[in-house]
């Protein structure tokens, strides 16, 4: 019993032996098991930390990417002649800051980021300019900018087109930017860390919802709703006028064009300059504001007509149109019994006057008025200073001729006439003290009929002296023939062919060195083939200018 007993005895203490181990184990478990749970919560809690830091990290990123690729664009095709000289070492700005700021800044992903260049230029290389864009906070001065960038690219740049010299000058127009070497790429560390943007977006159900984060702990936060947003910036790209930055985080409709350009009309934007290669916006187009863009201004040169009127001529001549200088069509207008001479914006000649095939500027449209002429064209002189005579004196030999400008009929300016020689005589006179010498033509020394060819002014004065006497008459018998040049009509007349004849006292001398001018005005009674009479105005003058005659 005893030995049966102190068996049951064992038994019962082995078995409250397992029941402590087991509440033992238990404990030991739950003790894991808060450990795990604790590590777990440190875990996501440092995870989330990290997530935010590395949220804000590339949204700095890709602002900092941003900004800088913008100025890269605009520095490209317009290295700054609007607010420093190419040639600046730098820092400058890389694009010309609104509104009178001081620095090249936009603000995306809710971080302020300017950018500075720095140029390097050498006409002769092949690589015209070296630029180095520094990218930082724009609460980071300029010269620490520079010092320590949080994002450095270096592009190459050429200015001039494949296969061209470089250029001349150190201000590139059409050819700025031609092509672009991205040589290098950088992003530095940030002092203190990545900085916490002004708003923190997250995106809940297609809304971007926005909490501020506060600065000091004494901040309390707030929750608003905004949209990340980018630029676009507006250039005249040869035009005139000023036009606002538009900034939007959704597709918006692009502000209407203010810009202006004399002789050229507004045709929409595009990413490049000279329109090849970019993308194409209508005025007013939808834009996507997804990223920060320069649109340039595209232009069109105007066409302008010129429309021909024959003005009482006939023929038909197809109007002129073009955007650039041009010859004028030459005229195919006709009329009987004129010539033509030339175009005039009025039909009575009193406005602009341009020569047949003259250049036309195409600034603006016009007709242009046939003008028509029957004036006679030249007087000339063919001295003989020693012919018969002395110096100084219209004598025996000297030959003065009258060109017409179209065909005469010779029997209008001596009847019975056919243009051959014959002889007729030249009248001298001189009716006031003031007056210079008149030469006149008549058939004879009573000059009963006139030789129809218009009055000479001999142009002598009390500076070379005076042929005649005031009040006296002198008559010269003269040769007198009539050829043809062409449309002209020629009359020569040579004088002093024969002695003197009539009354009346001999020439007089004038000072031989003097220089005389010729002054014809034809007679209204010669007509031309056609019947029309000749124009007696306005007077034609001595080719060649003031000379010795006679």
């Amino acid at each position: 019993m005893k030995t049966i007993f102190g068996i049951k005895c064992v038994e019962v203490r082995r078995r409250r032996d397992e029941a402590g181990a087991s509440l033992i184990l238990a404990l030991i478990y739950i003790t894991a098991i808060s450990l795990i749970v604790v590590s777990l919560a440190g875990w996501v809690s440092n995870d989330l930390t990290n997530t935010t830091k590395f949220s804000n990290a590339a949204q700095f990123d890709s602002a900092l990417r941003s900004v800088t690729e913008l100025g890269i664009q605009n520095i490209r095709y317009y290295p700054g002649a609007t607010w420093s000289t190419p040639a600046i070492p730098g820092p400058s700005y890389c694009w010309q800051p609104a509104g009178g700021g001081s620095m090249s800044s936009q603000t995306i992903n809710g971080y302020s980021v300017a950018v500075w260049c720095s140029t390097v230029q050498n006409l002769a290389s092949a690589q015209t300019r070296i630029v180095t864009l520094d990218a930082c906070l724009s609460t980071v001065s300029e010269a620490n900018c520079v010092a320590s960038p949080s994002l450095q690219a270096k592009v190459a740049f050429d200015d001039y087109l494949p296969g061209n010299s470089p250029i001349a000058s150190s201000t590139c127009t059409a050819t700025c930017g031609s092509s672009a070497i991205t040589q290098y790429w950088s992003f530095g560390t940030v002092t203190g860390g990545v900085p916490t943007p002004s708003t923190t977006t997250t995106v809940s159900g297609g809304t971007s919802s926005t909490t501020s984060t506060s600065t000091s702990t004494s901040t309390t936060s707030s929750t608003t709703t905004s949209t990340i947003s980018y630029s676009v910036t507006f250039n005249a790209n040869g035009g005139t006028g000023t036009m606002a930055s538009e900034t939007s985080g959704v597709a918006t409709n692009l502000t209407a064009n203010t810009f202006t350009r004399t002789g050229y009309t507004f045709n929409g934007w595009n990413t490049a300059a000279n329109g090849v290669g970019g993308t194409p916006y209508a005025d007013g187009a939808s834009y996507p504001f997804t990223s920060s863009v320069i649109l340039y201004a595209q232009w069109l040169a105007n066409s302008y007509t010129v429309t021909f009127n024959a003005n009482q001529g006939s023929g038909t001549m197809t109007t002129q149109t073009s955007s650039v200088p041009a010859a004028l069509t030459t005229n195919t207008f006709t009329r009987s019994g004129y010539t033509f001479i030339g175009w005039n914006t009025v039909a009575n000649g009193s406005g602009t006057p341009y020569a047949d095939g003259a250049s036309y500027p195409f600034t603006a449209s016009t007709t242009l008025y046939a003008q028509w002429s029957n004036a006679p064209i030249g007087v000339s002189l063919t001295q003989t200073p020693t012919g018969g005579g002395g110096n100084g004196v219209p004598t025996n030999g000297d030959v003065v001729t009258f060109t017409f400008s179209q065909v005469m009929q010779a029997s209008s300016i001596v009847s019975g006439w056919n243009g051959s020689s014959q002889n007729e005589y030249a009248v001298f006179t001189r009716p006031t003290s003031s007056s210079a010498t008149q030469m006149d033509f008549c058939t004879s020394t009573s000059c009963n009929t006139a030789v129809n060819l218009g009055t000479v002014d001999l142009g002598d004065s009390t500076t070379s002296g005076f042929y005649q006497s005031v009040g006296s008459t002198t008559y010269l018998q003269i040769q007198i023939s009539m050829s043809s040049a062409g449309n002209q009509s020629i009359v020569t007349v040579t004088i002093g062919s024969h002695p003197r004849r009539g009354a009346g006292p001999s020439l007089s001398g004038i000072d031989p060195s003097a220089s005389t001018v010729l002054t014809w005005t034809p007679s209204t009674s010669a007509t031309n083939s056609s019947g029309v009479a000749c124009l007696s105005s306005p007077t034609v003058t001595e080719s060649g200018g003031a000379q010795v005659n006679f």
